[in-house]
């Protein structure tokens, strides 16, 4: 009879184990695993990319990418310093992965940043790069002071007590971002400008 019973109770686990998947939360768990694989194959896909592809957001829509013209939004020490290796202005909708050297919106092994899906907006850094606020106008010092003593894997953006951001990109360099716009009422998009150095 133990053996009987043994049988039963591996039946039962296995009816429970099958029963879950009808559940909503079987289902929801099915869906994020599909969704989960379904990224993972797109940025394996695109990282064996040539680099001739027009710079697109993940929903498909083009992105604009100005280079900074003015000193109003740029991070200070941006413009006509021989050590900036680029700078300009990124806006971002939520799902969007920046690269902040090439200043494209894409998913790429070289992205350093995501803004996130939260109903709260988050800024993540991707797998290589971090992140460390700095109060005041961030330079390549005042950068690389600060992500020496943090290293934040993201940041919630209504939290943060700066509007400037710095990161330690994929590639190794440091760059500033400093947030122009972030999403409310008027928008769901986030404007941000950005500065790396050499």
């Amino acid at each position: 009879m133990p053996a009987a019973s043994g049988s039963e109770a591996d039946n039962n686990g296995k009816t429970r184990f099958l029963t879950f998947w009808t559940t909503l939360p079987g289902i929801l768990t099915g869906v994020a695993a599909v969704i989960t694989a379904t990224v993972g194959l797109i940025t394996l896909l695109n990282s064996g990319s040539t680099g001739n592809e027009t710079p697109a957001s993940s929903r498909g829509q083009a992105q604009v990418t100005t280079p900074a013209t003015s000193s109003t939004t740029e991070p200070a020490g941006a413009r006509s310093k021989p050590d900036v290796r680029a700078n300009g202005s990124l806006t971002m909708a939520r799902g969007d992965y920046a690269d902040l050297e090439r200043g494209l919106i894409e998913i790429s092994p070289n992205a350093d940043l995501i803004f996130g899906p939260e109903s709260t907006p988050h800024l993540f850094a991707t797998a290589s790069a971090f992140l460390a606020p700095r109060p005041g106008r961030p330079t390549k010092r005042g950068c690389a002071n600060a992500l020496s003593a943090r290293r934040d894997p993201f940041e919630i953006l209504p939290q943060l007590d700066t509007r400037s951001i710095c990161v330690s990109t994929s590639e190794g360099h440091v760059a500033a971002v400093t947030v122009i716009t972030a999403p409310g009422a008027e928008s769901s998009q986030l404007r941000l400008a950005y500065s790396v150095w050499r």
